[in-house]
């Protein structure tokens, strides 16, 4: 969020938006997604603003056995109130069975900031 911003020289008055562009989850031990997982939808929230849905994915088990990976369909919404809140929660819920076996997923946010680089070179 803003701490992160604040560490790479960015002002949060300088951010003019920040948008999901991919959201990607891997199995990085364990069963594969096909075997146990329908469908996932990745929520954020942050006190004072709604839940918003940013991305999700539905058919999983109908995936090659194999698949260890998912691209997630992401909403395009603008998230920048929620990069710039003191604390931003990431929500994941789904639907499937248990993994036959511990399993461990990754999951990896492309966010594109754009900032007004305006700011930048005052």
């Amino acid at each position: 969020g803003r701490d992160a911003l604040a560490a790479q020289g960015i002002d949060a008055n300088d951010v003019d938006s920040a948008r999901l562009v991919g959201l990607r989850l891997e199995v990085t031990a364990g069963t594969n997604l096909p075997a146990w997982l329908d469908h996932v939808a990745i929520y954020v929230e942050a006190p004072g603003l709604p839940r918003v849905l940013v991305a999700s994915r539905s058919g999983i088990r109908a995936l090659p056995a194999e698949t260890a990976a998912v691209d997630l369909d992401v909403q395009g919404v603008d998230l920048k109130p929620y990069a710039l809140a003191p604390t931003t929660t990431v929500v994941a819920e789904g639907g499937g069975t248990q993994p036959p076996a511990d399993t461990t997923v990754k999951a990896t946010m492309t966010l594109r900031v754009d900032v007004n680089v305006s700011g930048l070179l005052d």
